[in-house]
């Protein structure tokens, strides 16, 4: 299923660590920032979560904004990598208040589908070599987790993230597929978010949406067909080949033959030339 901006953002049932039932629909009224994750193991994962804390911590902008992080891992492997090493509580109650964002399990990735997240080797492979030509922050902070949790993988998965900015009415106002698993939306786009400024792209897609649609199926169709004309062109020149080979070949064979008989009618002139002239010199002698 894929998810557009100015879509109504799908509704949802997951659990938290303490195996309470959560839907987006609570959050009506609510600016929401829906995030799909990784594994809650996974240290680019934690990386992407504690840079967004802080940033949640530090700007005016918390108190405007839900933040809903969902990752694909179990309800317990979440309160013991996300929740723990963040918050000593002693139970997960606390843990779980204490926490800014609220943190839901898809362990069957249902929600991923209905929201179009997307899974890519090639985007594993991309994100691991951005990870070792990145900052050294980054390098230290993966290297540090992995000390702290283990080096075992709590499952191995080619998914990447996705970010999805909805507005109260439950419309979809800006969304970001990543396409390497270190990436995620940037912030200065949640930034304008809450300042209302991804609402105009709302409206514009609303009103342009089946306009560029349209243009872009008819763009395809032409495309397609053109490739179509060439592609018969480049087999008319294959067929055509042969033929203007021969032609190509008769020309040369005409022109042989054009030289040739140019060539046999100099000689026969040269011959009459020569005829004539022993003929004058015939008729001098019995002249004389």
């Amino acid at each position: 299923m894929t998810i557009f901006i100015g879509d109504n953002a799908p509704d949802f049932s997951l659990m938290d660590v303490n195996n309470s039932t959560h839907t987006l629909s609570q959050h009506s009224g609510r600016k929401v920032m829906l995030s799909f994750y990784r594994s809650a193991k996974c240290p680019l994962c934690n990386y992407a979560i504690d840079e967004l804390t802080g940033r949640y911590k530090k700007l005016a902008w918390a108190a405007n904004l839900d933040v809903i992080a969902v990752f694909q891992s179990t309800t317990e492997n979440i309160d013991k990598f996300i929740l723990k090493t963040r918050i000593d509580g002693s139970s997960k109650e606390e843990r779980r208040s204490q926490f800014p964002f609220v943190v839901l399990s898809d362990s069957e990735q249902e929600t991923y589908a209905k929201y179009g997240a997307e899974k890519s080797v090639r985007g594993f492979v991309k994100g691991s070599v951005n990870v070792l030509r990145g900052t050294t922050e980054c390098k230290k902070y993966v290297r540090c987790h992995y000390q702290k949790c283990g080096y075992h993988l709590e499952n191995f998965t080619t998914r990447l993230p996705s970010d999805f900015l909805i507005d109260e009415d439950g419309i979809i106002v800006d969304c970001f597929h990543a396409k390497a698993i270190n990436e995620h939306i940037p912030l200065d786009r949640i930034d304008k978010f809450l300042l209302g400024e991804s609402s105009r792209l709302v409206e514009r897609s609303k009103s342009e949406g089946p306009m560029r649609n349209s243009t872009g199926i008819m763009a395809k169709i032409k495309s397609r067909r053109g490739f179509e004309e060439v592609k018969s062109e480049g087999n008319r020149s294959k067929s055509e080949g042969p033929m203007r080979n021969s032609i190509g070949m008769m020309a040369k064979i005409k022109s042989r033959r054009g030289f040739r008989k140019v060539t046999s009618e100099g000689n026969l002139k040269s011959r009459k030339s020569l005829s004539v002239s022993l003929f004058n010199l015939k008729k001098m002698e019995r002249s004389n």
